[in-house]
């Protein structure tokens, strides 16, 4: 779900490289009459501007894509029944998310009365109907509405208590892979329909690949050039199925009864193999290897094509190599990045 401020679901962000630091975020705000239909209450208008301000502050040139979701907001509000404006995520991204109480004299929302509304204004996502489709097949995820208005995206999602998932060691650590690799395969099946609104897995990862090893190269850790010949057809290799795109432990928490919930899916297309991948470099510490995780994935999710997990795992090796050197820089008096030498000699063995 949604981390709003004080919320005590919130999980932690990892940076992404060449990403700049997040400005303050807004305050939370609660408890306020509904406005009246189709209108902006003051609370909610703050809210709004302080967000726009983020994102202009951010020099990302986003503006445009924010300001079409701010446009079919006032639209979206009375045809979703939404009421009471009980809180916002404040961030640079240019999209919208909010929560609201349902307006008790509206329609129902078919997620309930405690609802997130995520608004993107630059292109038709598939975050939605993937969470759709998911949640139908029994992955543990949200339950989610979706559509488009104007060129926008938007969803509506159940809000949940949530709290972070705590893997303080090697065996939780690999307990939990084993309880996230076991819906792996209903995840990855076939999804034909939603291929127009799966964005490709080289387009999404291979610029923040190659921003990655630029920082590691600034930071004396050249990657070869046989490395990155076998990194970039990797990418776009084998069949593409649907892929949450983003694992990792910013992404799940435990619900009501300590249920895992998925949610936050970058909704790619790409082969299978990537969430395990991605999944099992982020979970890498000095303790646990990123290729024994991927090993015990493989174990609840057969992985196609054996080799060009190997490759996608090594790639994904250099990519939190370098984030966590982005993170590490972004706090001059942090310990020092956890692992790094685990993943770069993972890297090492793994694109030969």
């Amino acid at each position: 779900m949604c981390r709003f401020r004080n919320d005590p679901g919130a999980l932690p962000v990892v940076a992404a490289p060449n990403r700049k630091r997040r400005p303050p975020r807004l305050r939370r705000i609660e408890r306020h009459r509904p406005a009246a239909p189709g209108s902006i209450p003051p609370d909610l208008a703050a809210a709004l501007a302080g967000q726009r301000a983020a994102v202009a502050a951010s020099g990302t040139d986003d503006l445009a894509a924010l300001d079409a979701a701010l446009g079919v907001l006032p639209g979206l509000l009375v045809d979703l029944g939404l009421g009471t404006f009980l809180g916002a995520l404040a961030d640079f991204k240019p999209r919208l998310v909010l929560r609201f109480r349902r307006d008790p004299a509206g329609r129902p929302t078919g997620v309930g009365d405690d609802v997130v509304l995520k608004v993107y204004g630059d292109r038709p996502r598939g975050e939605g109907p993937l969470l759709q489709l998911w949640h139908g097949l029994g992955v543990p995820t949200p339950r989610v509405r979706s559509g488009e208005r104007g060129g926008c995206s938007w969803l509506l999602l159940e809000h949940l208590p949530l709290r972070p998932v705590r893997v303080p060691d090697r065996a939780s650590r690999l307990a939990l892979t084993r309880e996230v690799a076991a819906h792996g395969t209903v995840m990855h099946r076939p999804a034909p329909r939603l291929d127009a609104v799966l964005r490709p897995l080289p387009a999404v990862m291979v610029p923040r690949w190659t921003s990655a090893v630029a920082v590691l190269a600034a930071a004396g850790h050249e990657v070869a050039p046989h490395q990155r010949a076998a990194v970039l057809p990797a990418y776009g290799a084998g069949p593409s199925r649907p892929l949450h795109g983003d694992l990792g432990l910013p992404n799940l928490a435990r619900g009501p009864g300590g249920r895992l919930v998925l949610y936050d899916a970058s909704a790619l297309a790409g082969p299978a193999a990537f969430d395990a991948a991605r999944w099992s470099a982020r979970l890498a510490g000095d303790d646990l290897g990123p290729e024994e995780l991927l090993h015990v994935w493989s174990e609840h999710e057969p992985l196609e094509h054996g080799c060009m997990a190997t490759r996608l795992l090594g790639a994904e090796c250099l990519l939190e190599a370098g984030s966590r050197l982005v993170v590490a820089a972004q706090d001059p008096d942090a310990a020092p990045p956890p692992a790094i030498d685990v993943l770069l000699d993972a890297a090492a063995r793994l694109l030969t």
